[in-house]
């Protein structure tokens, strides 16, 4: 191949890269607009037991997917992809993919059958409320597993489309719904329906996954996803419970209301600054891995400093904005009744959150790339041991304020923890030019702001 001929395809790949990061991250940004209107509507549309109630169920949907479905996830992130296919996927591989996840599925199921039958349920929660959170988890398996395995083969149209239809069909379907006088149950349904929906049409239009349903699969495939996601189970389920059972223990200690007048903020901070790291981390990640690979630890270490300062030039704006303008923020889009207790909580939760999400997006990447999993334990451990032992006597004493100070300090415990152990296995600064100019443009917005702070 000549070098014009070479110089060609490079640029032909770069574009098709580039554009389709584009596609994806434009996809993301409108799903999160069309989730963060959602929000909008449901604190204003429901009761505060209610929506303490939807942020209850969505948490369980979320860890029954944690204990269930993501290790499928996780090993399908490794195992599926297959440069040397024209799919970019193996066909094969799907195939023992698609049969262990249907065993699964069918265990979780027969597992939460018995739990209901016995009346048993998650906490806060009646037990007649486990099917919704059985349907959510299982939908919410399904989208996964569609968006996964269009990004491992680069169609950023698809991942858009399906990630924008979900919250277009979740978000009409609950309107509806909750219109009609189904309230929280009716925004689930709508959202596990939207999702089951999506993902049958994204199924239904892909000759790949139409061909991989039914056909016969590896034995030695299916053991091999097995073996390599089984012993992630534990790392994912303590992740995602330590960024969920705060709800849960509110509601233990102060009741359903409670849990909603906490939710309602907290999913703001997600929406916003949980929306802006994630896409960063969508573009930023692969090329993590590729420096890794391809340029060893030293370059991945100097390519992760730069990571952390593109995650706090993206995170400390929108930090800053909602720690200095809490109130007017609440009021616009909580509604009056967010009043007084929201702005008091956002700038603790933004700052847990902000903790949380280094640690997912820049410490546990430096940790993964060492290929030391085990260590990925460690932060959510510290974080549970601080905010389980704590709850009680801190919201008898301070009341919900109280324990989202605690919260933060709990999430303050297991980033020092990632940050020590992420040092250890693959070394990078934590000050760094970059990180010191940004510190000083942040001291110059703070300042922009001050004034706008209502007294």
């Amino acid at each position: 191949m000549n070098l014009t001929g070479y110089f060609e395809i490079r640029r032909l790949t770069w574009a098709r890269v580039t554009s389709g990061a584009m596609v994806t991250t434009g996809g993301l940004a409108v799903s999160s607009a069309l989730n963060l209107a959602g929000l909008l509507l449901w604190v204003r549309l429901l009761t505060p037991d209610e929506f303490g109630t939807l942020s209850l169920v969505s948490a369980a949907g979320l860890m029954l997917n944690a204990l269930g479905f993501e290790w499928l996830r996780l090993a399908g992130a490794r195992s599926l992809s297959d440069p040397t296919r024209s799919e970019g996927v193996s066909p094969e591989r799907l195939s023992a993919w698609i049969r262990v996840a249907g065993i699964a599925a069918l265990i979780v199921t027969l597992t939460v059958l018995l739990l209901t039958l016995a009346g048993i349920a998650a906490p806060g929660l009646a037990p007649r409320w486990n099917a919704a959170i059985l349907l959510l988890g299982a939908s919410e398996m399904l989208l996964v597993a569609i968006t996964l395995v269009a990004r491992l083969r680069l169609q950023s149209g698809t991942y858009a489309g399906v990630m924008i239809g979900r919250s277009a069909l979740a978000l009409s379907g609950g309107v509806a719904l909750v219109f009609s006088g189904a309230g929280a149950a009716g925004i689930v349904a709508a959202t596990a329906i939207g999702q089951i929906a999506i993902t049958a049409l994204a199924i239904a239009r892909d000759p790949l996954w139409r061909s991989a349903i039914g056909a016969p699969s590896n034995r030695q495939d299916r053991s091999d996803l097995v073996r390599l996601g089984l012993p992630l189970i534990a790392g994912s389920a303590l992740a995602l419970a330590a960024g969920t059972i705060d709800r849960g223990l509110i509601s233990a200690h102060l009741g359903l209301a409670a849990a909603g007048h906490f939710a309602a903020p907290a999913e703001l901070v997600a929406k916003t600054l949980g929306f802006a790291l994630m896409a960063v981390n969508l573009s930023a990640y692969p090329l993590l891995v590729r420096t890794h690979e391809r340029d060893g630890p030293a370059a991945a270490s100097r390519a992760l400093e730069r990571n952390l300062a593109v995650l706090l030039a993206v995170a400390l704006p929108i930090l800053l904005t909602i720690c200095l303008l809490a109130r007017p923020l609440a009021a616009a889009l909580l509604g009056p009744a967010s009043l007084p207790l929201a702005p008091r909580l956002l700038p603790w939760l933004a700052g847990a959150a902000l903790l949380r999400l280094l640690v997912t997006f820049h410490f546990g990447i430096a940790i993964q790339l060492a290929r030391r999993m085990s260590l990925l334990l460690v932060p959510p451990l510290i974080t549970l041991a601080i905010l389980i032992p704590g709850a009680a006597p801190v919201i008898a004493s301070g009341g919900l304020e109280g324990f989202t100070i605690l919260l933060f300090a709990a999430q303050g415990g297991g980033t020092v923890a990632a940050w020590f152990l992420a040092r250890r296995v693959l070394p990078t600064r934590l000050v760094t030019p970059a990180i010191l100019r940004l510190l000083a443009a942040s001291a110059l917005l703070t300042l922009l702001l001050a004034p706008l702070r209502p007294a």
